[in-house]
């Protein structure tokens, strides 16, 4: 009878790390895994997150929040015509003490006048100012949100980067205790008990014979309004 032999076991190699840390009495660090809860929790914030910065974004459109210092119908004339080539601010503050502003913007060549209250949209106005298409104009480099929070001449100088050329004390039974500046022509502030009261700005026509070098006359002469 052949003798069975029993099968070969294969060599198990000593882990000499085993025995290292033995050696040193150095225990293994064991990482702590996260708790199923733990990562929920977290990817919870990471979503919430993640949603706060979309819907930011998708609120407004990213050309309007170029004009976010405007209202919503301030911002619409803004994207279809872009800023107004003059405008006239006019603040007033009432018995209860709260201001009302007015404001009056003016494109020329296209001859289109918005009105606002308080920033909101009440009448479109289309004049003809009888300009070239091809006159270049000359106006000053603001706009009308830079004057909304100014009360001061003072801060009016430091925007427009000088001082006024010409003042004026306005006869008291019209308005009391109001004076009157004038900027080149271009700019005119009207200060009420020291503070502006309203902000007007022109424009001039450089280069064209029909206008040339001349303030370009823009009181309202409209041919017809709509109001929404």
């Amino acid at each position: 009878m052949k003798k069975e032999t029993e099968p070969e076991l294969p060599l198990v190699q000593e882990d000499d790390s085993e025995t290292n840390n033995s050696d040193t009495n150095m225990p293994n660090p064991v990482k702590k895994p996260k708790t199923l809860l733990q990562k929920i929790l977290i990817w919870i914030v990471l979503l919430g997150v993640l949603a706060i910065i979309y819907f930011a974004w998708q609120e407004v459109d990213p050309k309007d929040k170029l004009n976010s210092k405007y209202s919503s119908d301030q911002q619409r004339i803004v994207s279809e015509f872009g800023l107004p080539d003059t405008f006239q601010v006019v603040k007033d503050s009432g018995a209860d003490e709260k201001t009302t502003r007015s404001e009056i913007w003016r494109y020329l060549k296209l001859g289109e006048v918005f009105l606002f209250e308080n920033g909101q949209f009440s009448a479109r106005t289309h004049q003809d100012f009888n300009l070239n298409a091809d006159a270049s104009l000359v106006t000053v480099k603001i706009e009308p949100a830079d004057v909304y929070n100014l009360i001061t001449l003072e801060e009016i100088n430091q925007l427009l980067g000088g001082e006024p050329n010409y003042s004026a004390d306005i006869n008291q039974e019209v308005l009391a205790n109001a004076q009157l500046y004038n900027y080149d022509n271009l700019v005119t502030i009207g200060l009420v008990d020291n503070k502006i009261s309203w902000v007007r700005t022109f424009a001039g026509v450089s280069g064209d014979d029909k206008n040339a070098d001349t303030i370009i006359e823009d009181e309202p002469q409209s041919k017809d309004t709509l109001s929404t």
